[in-house]
């Protein structure tokens, strides 16, 4: 497509999707006309654009090319997306670990009746 300055996009701290919403509406585009270049539903498009999905590297290409970009200004904001993923992730895991520990730390401080009344309610609430 067509050439153009990328200043304002390169913001660091601006996700994948804001960088491909901003190219588009610099080059006063529609979700219409990115997708039928790339060849798929405009609502995907959508869902690039508010980094629901991120884009497969094909398209990734094919964007960088549409809109006279380098493939790495791209490549970089997927990969900080993906960190941020992880990141996320990570910080879940570690909560979930702090609230199994909690749990098992009484647990094992209760006598066997009421370990066993515990299991019980467990497995009614699990459905088994």
């Amino acid at each position: 497509m067509t050439s153009g300055s990328i200043a304002g996009i390169v913001d660091e701290k601006a996700t994948l999707g804001q960088v491909l919403r901003r190219l588009r509406k610099d080059r006063k585009l529609k979700q219409e006309d990115v997708s039928k270049y790339l060849g798929v539903e405009r609502v995907t498009c959508s869902a690039y654009e508010t980094d629901r999905v991120i884009p497969p590297p094909d398209k990734l290409y094919k964007l960088a090319e549409f809109y006279g970009i380098s493939i790495e200004l791209l490549a970089s904001k997927t990969l900080t997306k993906h960190s941020d993923v992880i990141e996320n992730k990570r910080v879940k895991s570690n909560e979930a670990d702090l609230k199994s520990a909690e749990m098992m730390y009484y647990y094992t401080r209760l006598d066997d009746t009421q370990k066993r009344i515990i299991f019980d309610l467990i497995r009614e609430l699990y459905g088994k």
